[in-house]
């Protein structure tokens, strides 16, 4: 079970990102705003700061499946700015074997990718 937004201990980083989501029905990718939280190899996420365990928007990327984190390119800007990805080779065993974040400013992005790079 994903733990509640604010009993992460050691959080290595926590804040507002803006999600690409598109995983239900109807399968339309739309940009949400989740708040984020970097802990224990895991880039946990939450509809809220004050999000309690169990909530349907959480949801956990498990980085260990994950080998790359970079400035996004200019065909998944087209919506949202300050996007970084984050992709694994191994799109077979773990689809979509993406995620995008838009954070809300450049110094913002580039820590973000900093601190997930040394957390893969």
């Amino acid at each position: 079970e994903i733990p509640g937004a604010n009993q992460h201990r050691e959080a290595e980083k926590a804040g507002y990102l803006t999600k690409l989501s598109g995983r239900t029905f109807p399968y339309i990718p739309q940009w949400k705003r989740r708040y984020c939280v970097l802990a224990k190899g895991s880039l946990f996420y939450y509809e809220r700061e004050d999000s309690k365990p169990g909530e349907k928007a959480n949801g956990v990327i498990n980085l260990a499946y994950f080998d790359h984190v970079a400035e996004a390119g200019p065909k998944d800007c087209k919506k949202a700015t300050n996007v970084f990805v984050i992709t694994s080779q191994d799109r077979s065993f773990f689809d979509p074997g993406r995620h995008l974040f838009s954070a809300e400013s450049l110094p913002d992005m580039k820590d973000w990718i900093k601190k997930l790079h040394s957390a893969l």
